[in-house]
């Protein structure tokens, strides 16, 4: 309810015009309401969801390597053997897209405008493969605001879930990549994990969604009926 009361006090024209999403559960869905298990007092669940991604091109292949060269010295200061050493690259470099998972609460965000903003998030996009999430509450009014900014998008249902992950990035997917290991890896390093607000089409669970139409278009056939 809170992040819904949100979306409608940052996007109310376009939450009443957006498309409507209907989805066919499967009998062992996990259910994804983060007040259901606080209330019970147990942990939030861990969920294979997909998250918010940049493509960046990285550069690899590119090595220093050490290689030695010989002095030109005046012949009274000459001596055999007398050699320099510096570095040089040596390699062959490619170039590879890198899927960086993103954070809502990045602190530079907070300084910007509304308008730079939607256009700093427009290029995120839903990550190719899944990665394991946990649920979070959802932060304050003002705060929760600020996470959804961008995120509404036609092609998907409004984002509804807020997460915490500790994933960086879609680098290497051979590594072991579950929850605790990462988590426990960027506690090593003093690091926060990412939270994001993602839409329930984002939680890899067979889900069948369909997309049935404009709202508005709805609430004006639903004035038609008698």
């Amino acid at each position: 309810e809170a992040v819904k009361k949100a979306l409608h006090q940052v996007y109310h024209e376009k939450m009443r015009r957006r498309q409507l999403w209907g989805c066919v559960r499967t009998r062992k869905s996990t259910i994804l309401d983060y007040d259901i298990y606080e209330q019970a007092g147990i942990d939030q669940p861990k969920i294979w969801c997909h998250v918010w991604v940049k493509k960046e091109q990285k550069i690899t292949g590119m090595q220093e390597q050490p290689t030695e060269k010989t002095k030109t010295l005046p012949e009274n200061n000459a001596q055999d053997g007398d050699k320099d050493r510096e570095m040089t690259k040596k390699g062959k470099q490619t170039v590879h897209e890198v899927e960086t998972v993103q954070d809502c609460d990045v602190k530079e965000h907070y300084s910007m405008g509304n308008d730079d903003l939607d256009d700093e998030r427009e290029i995120w996009e839903k990550s190719t493969c899944p990665t394991q999430v946990q649920l979070r509450r959802p932060p304050r009014e003002d705060k929760l605001q600020h996470w959804i900014r961008g995120l509404l998008r036609d092609e998907y249902d409004p984002p509804a879930l807020c997460i915490v992950t500790p994933m960086q990035d879609f680098e290497d997917l051979s590594k072991k990549q579950g929850f605790d290991r990462l988590k426990k890896r960027l506690e090593g390093k003093g690091r926060p994990m990412k939270c994001q607000v993602v839409p329930r089409q984002f939680v890899a669970s067979g889900h069948i969604w369909l997309n049935l139409g404009r709202k508005d278009l709805w609430l004006k056939l639903a004035g038609l009926l008698p």
